[in-house]
């Protein structure tokens, strides 16, 4: 297993935060372009949070600590999460607030129900026991959905860890799980903790947790075979892709999401750690790309003005959006961070 950081997978996350900014732009302003492919594609994009979601696995697994407790492992990753999420909310309230009482509706035609507004900011409007979408800051539901699949993970572990039981028994565990977030995105369903926001997340999250057992216990002559396998489907994958024009969501999730990851890993990693930083900006340009569109919108229906949305003004809007997420890391981000890494230091102590 590839020690110290793995900055191909740095990569691969910047990519799949500026896609799905890409996807949501067109989303938000309903945009149509003259090319079918780019109107083909784009709605396409948003399903990198499959992508997302499994790094997030496989992290959850790379970084557990049998030894700790699991209550004080999910508790900073709780607080790696929910306090940046909670501030994107709290300004998209603001803003959605602000239009309201202007313009007499909310940005994009959105509507909201008071649980719902609750539940936005208890980071539990989607993936729990009731569902209220969209939240008030949409892309969190994968923050509410992340908060409970980490909860679910942690306790798997301790369970386990305590009873001793064997590698291949939990694997398992975590291979029902996954093959359970397949059916019920097949089949749609709507249930506590088990609606298809959950589902996305079943079926990808736990396999990155799969990825990480298996790959962190073979040796190096197997792997350089599994790198050549994956390079392969990735490269066959896109091929069907381009030439049929048809996505199949169980493709992306069972084949060319863990192949790409396997990938990353097992090629030699980048040395540039110029990668670390804009990485670890990307975290925010995801909590903070639609509270920017919410802006630029607002700032259209005050001027009245009409804008012609084109490639420039996605790639443009996104930019700015990423700019505005390194001033958050650097200037909200590292500050909170610090204090609870220091709180949490004086409580151990």
């Amino acid at each position: 297993m590839v020690k110290g950081r793995l900055r191909n997978l740095d990569i691969i996350k910047i990519c799949a935060a500026f896609a799905i900014c890409f996807h949501h732009y067109q989303q938000c302003f309903e945009v149509q372009f003259n090319s079918s492919i780019l109107n083909n594609v784009l709605p396409l994009l948003g399903f990198f949070v499959e992508l997302f979601f499994m790094i997030s696995g496989f992290f959850a697994a790379r970084t557990y600590k049998s030894q700790q407790d699991f209550k004080c492992q999910y508790l900073k990753k709780f607080l790696r999460l929910y306090p940046y999420a909670l501030i994107t909310v709290i300004v998209t309230a603001v803003i959605m607030a602000l239009h309201y009482a202007i313009f007499g509706e909310f940005i994009f035609g959105n509507h909201y129900s008071v649980p719902g507004i609750i539940t936005s900011f208890l980071m539990v409007n989607q993936g729990w026991v009731i569902e209220y979408a969209p939240a008030l800051n949409n892309p969190i539901w994968y923050i509410c959905v992340l908060l409970w699949f980490y909860l679910l993970y942690y306790i798997i572990e301790h369970i386990f860890t305590n009873r001793g039981e064997s590698r291949i028994a939990k694997l398992l565990i975590y291979s029902i799980i996954a093959i359970i977030g397949g059916i019920g995105w097949r089949f749609g369903f709507s249930v506590p903790f088990l609606y298809i926001s959950d589902c996305r997340g079943y079926a990808t999250f736990f396999i990155g947790v799969i990825l990480y057992e298996i790959i962190n216990n073979i040796n190096i002559k197997s792997i350089n075979y599994i790198r050549l396998l994956s390079l392969g489907i990735v490269l066959m994958m896109a091929c069907v892709l381009i030439i049929n024009r048809n996505f199949n969501w169980y493709v992306c999730v069972y084949i060319i999401c863990p192949s790409i990851i396997i990938m990353s890993i097992t090629l030699p990693q980048v040395e540039s750690k110029n990668i670390e930083a804009v990485c670890e900006s990307t975290f925010q340009l995801y909590l903070w790309h639609v509270p920017c569109f919410y802006v630029f919108q607002f700032v259209l229906d005050l001027g009245h003005l009409d804008f012609i949305h084109s490639i420039f003004s996605i790639v443009l809007t996104v930019s700015i959006c990423f700019v505005v997420s390194v001033l958050v890391y650097f200037y909200i981000d590292v500050p909170i961070s610090e204090f609870i890494t220091k709180k949490m230091r004086r409580n151990l102590v």
